[in-house]
């Protein structure tokens, strides 16, 4: 089940929230449409955090942030996050998409080629 702007305590709202009843997994989507910043990690952990005290074990919870890489890279520890994966726009996100015309599938605009057939513009 998707849930959107789910809202965890009175003041705070994840953005996406997957909840998969019959894998017992919960997936938090927290998107920034700026550079992410430390208090960006410390709003979904907060969500994660709070979705932990209402589910306990079996249930997993992961995370996803989503947003422009920092050019002063934020440095955290991932093995405490393990949780938690980083998604940047552009990179890993295309923001500006193109349809190949050989295979029809939609790859960055950035790129010259397409990533699944390979056909150049």
């Amino acid at each position: 089940m998707l849930k959107r702007q789910e809202t965890q305590s009175k003041d705070a709202r994840t953005d996406l929230v997957f909840t998969f009843e019959q894998d017992k997994e919960i997936i938090l989507v927290e998107l920034i449409k700026t550079v992410l910043k430390l208090p960006d990690y410390k709003q979904i952990l907060r969500y994660y955090l709070s979705l932990r005290d209402k589910h306990s074990y079996p249930w997993k919870i992961s995370g996803y942030l989503i947003g422009y890489p920092n050019p002063k890279e934020l440095v955290y520890d991932k093995r405490s996050f393990k949780w938690l994966k980083l998604l940047y726009l552009e990179k890993d996100i295309p923001i500006q998409i193109r349809i190949c015309e050989k295979c029809r599938k939609a790859y960055s605009n950035f790129l010259y080629e397409c990533k699944f057939c390979f056909k150049r513009r």
